[in-house]
């Protein structure tokens, strides 16, 4: 299969993406280290926040977890 190289825009974007998304998960973790929380309870807190209350499996859904995993989440929350 033949692969041409992506643009050098196609490549900086890439990159600039890849810093952005660096950026947002340093302050993910500072957040949720200011709050005493793991990062995955502060995005499941943000998202219910966000929406109101959904059930177990409407948040496994959103967050790509299982139902088991939301459920301990909510244990220790």
């Amino acid at each position: 299969m033949d692969h041409e190289a992506p643009s050098p825009i196609a490549q900086t974007l890439a990159e600039e993406l890849f810093d952005l998304s660096a950026a947002v998960d340093l302050v993910g973790q500072a957040a949720s280290l200011r709050l005493g929380v793991n990062q995955s309870d502060l995005i499941c807190l943000n998202l219910l926040r966000r929406h109101g209350p959904l059930s177990i499996g409407e948040v496994a859904s959103r967050l790509g977890l299982t139902a088991a995993a939301i459920s301990a989440m909510a244990a220790r929350l």
